[in-house]
């Protein structure tokens, strides 16, 4: 599981345990195991307590106590495999999600807010699989060919002066329209609205380049707002 293969991949890292293990049923994995109370681990303020497997049990594993005590998984966007955790940043997650992730076993998370349990929310993947968690959502990014196809349209209408907000959510400043072209415009939404409100859509735009990466590549948005002169 997940939290088998984060807590392997950290074991030098390990948090001392709060109490000896004792054999029990983890709440959060529903297997029969070494664990420790419940309590050592989650306040009562932890929100994803609702989706326990086993919301009775007190107790959580070993390995489960380890991976969710790790604060560094809560703390930024991350990559498992066995042997190895991984920090992410944006341009990681980029290039791990158009190539594809090396491992015959990973989870993968990534967050824009810093405030949820990726441990709780990434899903396991196996051969042929490619499931991101992605703040709330989970999306499937196992079809290669689909994923580097949206994504390098994005791009060419970043390209073309259209913003990532205005990818994102078919909302366009109109001297924008004027000045990147209304067939364009028309091409891009026309393109764009069966796709926007995919959870692969919105996870693609939140991987474009940032303005600082746009300005190293050349790409420069040429659109900027005419100042009205005033009237006198």
């Amino acid at each position: 599981n997940i939290y088998k293969l984060i807590s392997d991949a950290i074991k030098d890292l390990h948090a001392p345990l709060p109490v000896e293990p004792k054999q029990a049923i983890c709440a959060v994995t529903g297997k029969d195991c070494l664990c420790v109370p419940r309590k050592k681990l989650f306040s009562p303020k932890f929100t994803e307590q609702p989706n326990l497997i086993c919301p009775k049990s007190q107790f959580v594993s070993i390995d489960v106590y380890q991976a969710i005590k790790y604060k560094k998984t809560r703390m930024s966007s991350w990559l498992a495999v066995p042997g190895e955790f991984r920090l992410l940043k944006r341009i990681d997650v980029r290039l791990l999600v158009l190539s594809g992730v090396n491992s015959d076993v990973w989870a993968g998370w990534v967050t824009t807010t810093y405030k949820k349990h990726g441990t709780t929310r990434a899903k396991l993947n196996h051969i042929g699989q490619a499931i991101w968690a992605f703040d709330e959502t989970l999306v499937d990014c196992s079809n290669n060919e689909k994923v580097n196809e949206i994504y390098n349209q994005l791009v060419v209408y970043l390209k073309k002066g259209f913003s990532r907000t205005s990818l994102e959510t078919l909302s366009c400043p109109g001297f924008v329209i004027m000045r990147a072209g209304l067939q364009e415009w028309l091409e891009l939404e026309k393109w764009a609205k069966p796709l926007y409100k995919s959870n692969l859509y919105k996870f693609l735009c939140y991987l474009l380049p940032s303005q600082i990466e746009l300005k190293a590549k050349g790409w420069i948005n040429p659109i900027k707002k005419q100042k009205v002169a005033k009237k006198h």
